[in-house]
């Protein structure tokens, strides 16, 4: 997206996927990351 111009930077977040199961962390469950307050926020914005 960088080299096609559509945007001026990538930044990486370091964010907890709120998915839980068995009591942890499910990094592979993309809806946690969705459900997140700051990627909902990126989200609802660029929307």
């Amino acid at each position: 997206m960088k080299e096609l111009g559509l945007i001026d930077s990538i930044t990486d977040q370091r964010i907890y996927n709120l998915a839980v199961r068995d009591g942890t962390s499910n990094p592979h469950h993309g809806a946690g990351y969705l459900i997140h307050p700051y990627v909902a926020g990126l989200v609802a914005e660029w929307l």
